[in-house]
């Protein structure tokens, strides 16, 4: 039977009654000669045979009849490419016109791509681990902030008479210092520098601790938020609200070497999964943090840009060269020493805005700070 010609193939020999000659170099790899000849009597074209010590499984795909000589190429399932590359075979012995060579380079793009994203699998189990427990902590930070908030109302009400009090004993003694005198001869604790001073900061005291209370409420309702992203599946969202989020989250991250400003225009919503969005703004505030050594400024804005929504993180930080900027969503690429980063952030980022139909774009160059930006579709009309 005549096929296209078997110098196509890597898996190739010549049979003859003396025994195979001519076998390939990819074919001697898995099995010699002598062997060759004895599981090769009578083959025709589609028949299968296994060769060699693991078994690898061949489909006959051709046969040259030449006088008292028969030349065969062999091509291995799918299924034996494993087996193959235990066998030592690499892309170099396959022939740039074999099919199998397209094969085989998408078996090794396949098998890479699966060790990536079975890493990936691993972090996003951790992030979930950590929601898990995100979620608990602040479940548990939830009802304790409730009775503070709950009392902090009381004492300020408590605190009002005992404040007119002291006002009015103040006044007295500016009028009547011989009155106080008397009181005090009485028994009266009276240090009227003291209550003065106690007066003065009572204002700015309790506004801190609403102030705190409130941002302790923001941070909690943000962790919880995060922490269930299954609840938050793609739904009409305020990207200004998720920018909110994900800065409390992320502010001990810059707090002490970068001011962080926020440029906020109004928006309209867009179909998002708001979670997934904090998730990606919180790792952009974060990296924007460490590329800032000593000081710096980080600003995250939103906007209106045609025919969609963006949202921004700039930094005035080192910046990067292009060859980085090139690398940076590629899965466990970072820049950053051993053990701070897993190089998959960006990369998870990218999958994300790819999901909501959007897309992260960086500019950046050394010296001159970075800039991330991710767009949003808007909902045609």
């Amino acid at each position: 039977m005549s096929v296209p010609s078997t110098q196509l193939f890597s898996f190739s020999f010549r049979s003859t009654e003396q025994g195979c000659s001519d076998l390939s170099s990819a074919l001697e790899k898995v099995i010699g000669a002598p062997q060759l000849h004895e599981q090769t009597q009578g083959l025709d074209v589609g028949a299968t045979i296994e060769l060699g010590p693991v078994g690898v499984e061949f489909l006959v795909i051709s046969k040259v009849d030449e006088g008292q000589s028969s030349t065969f190429a062999l091509s291995p399932i799918s299924s034996s490419l494993p087996a193959l590359r235990e066998l030592g075979l690499t892309d170099a012995d396959l022939l740039d016109s074999d099919p199998l060579k397209g094969y085989w380079r998408e078996f090794e793009r396949l098998e890479t791509e699966l060790a990536q994203r079975g890493n990936e699998l691993m972090h996003s189990e951790r992030l979930a681990s950590l929601g898990t427990l995100a979620a608990g902590v602040a479940h548990e930070i939830n009802n304790p902030l409730a009775y503070i908030k709950s009392n902090l109302m009381s004492l300020e009400g408590f605190l009002n008479p005992m404040v007119r009090t002291v006002t009015s004993l103040l006044k007295i003694e500016a009028q009547a210092e011989d009155q106080i005198e008397n009181l005090i001869a009485l028994g009266l604790e009276y240090d009227a520098e003291e209550l003065g001073f106690i007066l003065e900061d009572l204002d700015d005291i309790l506004a801190d601790l609403r102030d705190g209370s409130e941002r302790i409420v923001t941070i909690v309702s943000g962790l919880r938020q995060f922490s269930h992203p299954s609840r938050n599946a793609m739904v009409e969202t305020d990207l200004n609200d998720a920018v909110s989020v994900a800065v409390e989250l992320s502010r001990n991250a810059f707090k002490y070497h970068a001011e962080l400003t926020t440029e906020l225009s109004d928006i309209p919503a867009v179909k998002a999964n708001s979670a997934e969005i904090t998730q990606v703004l919180v790792n952009l505030i974060v990296n924007a943090s460490q590329a800032i050594k000593e000081s710096g400024r980080i600003t995250v804005g939103s906007r209106v840009d045609g025919d969609a929504v963006e949202l921004w993180v700039a930094d005035t930080g080192e910046g990067m060269a292009s060859e980085l900027v090139d690398k940076i969503f590629t899965p466990f690429f970072t820049t950053k020493p051993v053990g701070e980063g897993t190089g998959l952030g960006l990369a998870i980022s990218q999958r994300i805005m790819a999901e909501h139909q959007g897309s992260i774009s960086v500019e950046s160059a050394p010296g001159a700070g970075t800039c991330f930006r991710l767009r949003f579709p808007l909902a045609s009309e």
